[in-house]
């Protein structure tokens, strides 16, 4: 995929190759896990998932999509039996996640924590452009041009700025097919939801005071798991 190149020959973006094999392996065993309910399987899931969290932030996501799994591929229906499954086999992770959160955050004195700059008074652009970039993301992913060499972004500061309308039109019938496949195919919802869920983290950064805006094209190396199977259902399909 063209959007992939920052990822695969800048040195600085090994981290993007490096979490998505642990964050793979980490799905991969936790579906074989609930096949066969093995506690050495589950150990291995929690293995992958520390090492993906150790690799890059964006591993936070992976209890998200093993939430998002348990409601699309869960044999039984209903609510209580989701609650259940999710509980068994997120719950333990959703604790290691908590505890890495507070080491790194007491450890390292995350920086995303500590930047001083403008407070809620911009909060209504960061908004706006954020909801630019997430229509920015969907479209590279889908059709790979312009790719962004560079991090920075234009901030929207009006909702009537063409570019915002724009977004909001791209995003729409993406948000629609999303609520479909939600009611009719399961399965297609998880994989969108896979590409809306690991996408969020680096989307969200824009949300916070204190820097500019910024995107950048080896976020996209995770997300675009979800669009490639999306893609073979869709040839499958067909």
């Amino acid at each position: 995929h063209p959007v992939h190149s920052q990822s695969v020959s800048f040195i600085s973006g090994r981290t993007d190759l490096v979490s998505t094999l642990f964050f793979l392996l980490a799905f991969a065993l936790y579906h074989r896990w609930r096949a066969h309910g093995r506690g050495v399987v589950y150990a291995g899931v929690t293995l992958a998932f520390l090492l993906a969290l150790l690799s890059k932030e964006v591993g936070v996501m992976l209890p998200f999509v093993l939430v998002a799994y348990e409601w699309g591929f869960g044999r039984e229906r209903g609510a209580r039996a989701f609650l259940t499954r999710t509980a068994r086999g997120v719950g333990p992770l959703l604790l290691l996640l908590a505890v890495f959160l507070v080491v790194r955050v007491l450890v390292l004195s995350d920086v995303l924590l500590v930047r001083a700059g403008p407070g809620w008074d911009n909060a209504g652009p960061r908004i706006l452009t954020t909801v630019k970039v997430l229509s920015w993301y969907a479209w590279v992913t889908i059709i790979p041009y312009p790719v962004s060499p560079s991090q920075a972004t234009t901030i929207v500061r009006s909702a009537h700025d063409p570019r915002f309308l724009l977004a909001v039109a791209g995003l729409v019938p993406l948000a629609a097919g999303m609520i479909v496949a939600a009611r009719r195919w399961r399965v297609a919802f998880f994989f969108a939801a896979w590409f809306w869920l690991t996408l969020a983290p680096s989307a969200a950064i824009n949300l916070l005071p204190g820097s500019e805006p910024i995107v950048a094209d080896r976020f996209l190396y995770l997300p675009s798991v979800g669009f490639c199977v999306l893609l073979a259902l869709g040839l499958r399909w067909l």
